[in-house]
């Protein structure tokens, strides 16, 4: 997170770091680094950057929190970036009833944000 925090500078620095991230055994740490080369990185990275932040946004397979967490990721990437996968993420799961009420809309207004995004700058 500090890199991602700390901006461009830094996440270009620690590129390769940032890339052995994407495969870590901690589905957080793939997330942040995910998002910081895509924001950050060259093409290859913002592909590789989308596609593991869209691996990791399922919430009945990752949990809500990662879900979230990626789903967030996806949408600080901006449209441009997430244009080629804007279909699978309205396939996305939206609800899982063993999740606690509170947490139910986190991901539907996500995915919603995501979709309305592109819908506008279309």
């Amino acid at each position: 997170m500090g890199l991602l925090m700390r901006g461009d500078g830094a996440a270009k620095q620690a590129r390769s770091s940032l890339r052995k991230s994407l495969n870590d055994s901690s589905k957080s740490v793939r997330c942040i680094a995910a998002e910081a080369l895509g924001r950050y990185g060259n093409q290859q990275d913002i592909q590789d950057s989308v596609n593991t932040l869209f691996s990791l946004s399922n919430l009945n397979r990752d949990g809500v929190y990662v879900a979230i967490l990626a789903l967030n990721g996806l949408d600080k990437l901006g449209n441009e970036k997430v244009a080629p996968i804007r279909d699978k993420i309205a396939q996305l799961p939206l609800k899982n009833p063993q999740i606690d009420k509170r947490l139910q809309s986190y991901v539907t207004r996500l995915v919603e944000r995501i979709q309305e995004k592109s819908t506008k700058e279309q």
